[in-house]
């Protein structure tokens, strides 16, 4: 310090201030490269969240998806518009004696209390497209279901495309001027709005319609499985068809609804709920996978509830068949057989040997035999 002193450096300000002002500096330049945000090669991948919001992948803190059993290989399925209805939708008209809707009967149960984390085992599972029905379509389970059965099969259509266009509507069940229960059937008519919390339903015959209607019967064949045990069902999965079912929500356990007298008719129609449609896309040894439109893509669900909903609900069910079977190919054209090794283009096929006499050829006189 003295001979810091005798030099005279803290009796000259000029000299500390530059010194000082580069130790600033130098600290700035530091942190600023200790702070800076990541460039785009330094960053990490983000997924892509421009994919539209209906269109889910499974939910990072779901369990994970077991491994899948390879099926047959295909070739890729080329999307393409449906045909135009051959005729147009039905939508029932409203009832002079309407007062008000009825209300439903939501579902009591948490919707995962019988939703099962995938056990360690290869499960025979289909890559079908998820749509999310919650947020758009709280009460279209079934038109979400069949259109992801459509996408998978090849259609470029959208759940409102399938709505607005295809699928027979009725409004909901109601309370009539009698203060009695009145409603229209659901194996005819989605009953209420699918757009709405308040829609009800409806059952296999109306989608079956529905389908028929924006299917090209040339490529596909919508067949009505009802009846069909859960079981049977996998045989369709092992040839790469998912199946549409009819269960409850959240598997829970059905109850008997509302009762109501169809529309100018004397019958009556009692209503199970929590009504339910998904669409069975996997299996293992002892469960079933779905894309649940209430829940996610691949909700494991253990074979025997699923089951006894399945069986409570009617046992309805429906795929759409021939996907990818081009029977137009198996078909051969006239003319247009490949030629044989033994007959080469341009040359003409030799009459094979026989005891017949071949026939005369044109302008050949007859000739006696010889004796």
């Amino acid at each position: 310090m003295k001979h810091i002193k005798k030099a005279g450096f803290f009796k000259n300000p000029g000299f500390i201030i530059p010194i000082c002002s580069a130790l600033i500096l130098i600290a700035a330049v530091s942190l600023f490269f200790i702070l800076r945000p990541k460039t785009a090669d330094t960053a990490e991948e983000k997924p892509d969240s421009t994919v539209d919001t209906v269109i889910e992948d499974v939910p990072a803190d779901e369990p994970e998806t077991p491994e899948a059993q390879p099926l047959p290989e295909t070739e890729e399925v080329k999307q393409v518009a449906p045909p135009a209805p051959p005729q147009a939708k039905k939508v029932a008209p409203v009832p002079k004696n309407y007062v008000k809707p009825l209300e439903k009967e939501e579902a009591t149960a948490p919707q995962k209390v019988y939703e099962e984390p995938a056990p360690v085992v290869i499960a025979t599972l289909l890559d079908v497209p998820y749509i999310n029905q919650v947020t758009l379509y709280p009460s279209g389970c079934e038109s979400v279901s069949a259109v992801m059965a459509l996408k998978f099969a090849g259609y470029d259509i959208s759940v409102n495309t399938f709505i607005d266009d295809y699928l027979d509507t009725s409004v909901a069940p109601y309370i009539g001027e009698d203060g009695k229960y009145y409603g229209y059937d659901p194996r005819e008519y989605f009953l209420g709005d699918p757009y709405s919390k308040k829609g009800w339903g409806c059952k296999a015959p109306v989608i079956i319609t529905a389908l028929n209607r924006c299917t090209d019967s040339k490529r596909h064949t919508v067949e009505d499985l009802t009846g069909t045990p859960i079981s049977s069902l996998k045989s369709y999965i092992d040839q790469n068809i998912p199946v549409i079912i009819w269960a409850t929500q959240g598997m829970e356990k059905p109850r008997t609804s509302k009762t109501w007298t169809v529309v100018d008719t004397e019958k009556t129609y009692t209503w199970t709920a929590p009504n339910h449609c998904l669409l069975l896309v996997g299996y293992d040894d002892t469960g079933y996978y779905f894309n649940d439109p209430l829940t996610r893509k691949n909700c494991r669900y253990p074979a025997d509830i699923a089951e006894s909903r399945y069986n409570s609900m009617g046992k309805e069910a429906i795929a759409i068949t021939g996907i990818l079977q081009d029977e137009e190919d198996e078909t051969e054209e006239p003319g247009t057989s490949e030629p044989s090794p033994e007959n080469p283009p341009g040359e003409t096929a030799q009459p094979e040997e026989s005891g017949d006499t071949p026939e005369k050829a044109p302008g050949e006189e007859e000739k006696e035999p010889v004796t």
